[in-house]
């Protein structure tokens, strides 16, 4: 079973924000683009282990999406980012579509 919530991080500088902050981050990492879309992995506490991923896409200067994903069993608990990378294609790709 997973859990996913994704957010819209308005107004806040965007991906900058996160850099900003970066000793807020166990874990802060540049991702491979995301349908075009800049993206990191930024974790304040380093759960991956447990099934838990956070990716943060810029979608402009002053929008950012952040995506959590909680995996509680099964073959994607072992690398939930992966996952959570797909998923935040599937969201981007989503939103360039007009949301259908």
């Amino acid at each position: 079973m997973s859990h996913a919530e994704v957010g819209y991080l308005a107004g806040q500088g965007g991906l900058s924000t996160i850099f900003g902050q970066k000793g807020n981050y166990a874990v802060l990492t540049t991702l491979p683009s995301i349908d075009g879309y800049p993206a990191v992995l930024a974790l304040v506490v380093d759960q991956r282990a447990q099934g838990n991923c956070d990716i943060t896409v810029g979608a402009s200067n002053s929008l950012a999406i952040d995506i959590q994903l909680n995996v509680n069993s099964g073959p994607q608990k072992a690398d939930p980012c992966t996952s959570d990378q797909q998923l935040a294609a599937d969201v981007i790709s989503n939103i360039k579509n007009g949301g259908s």
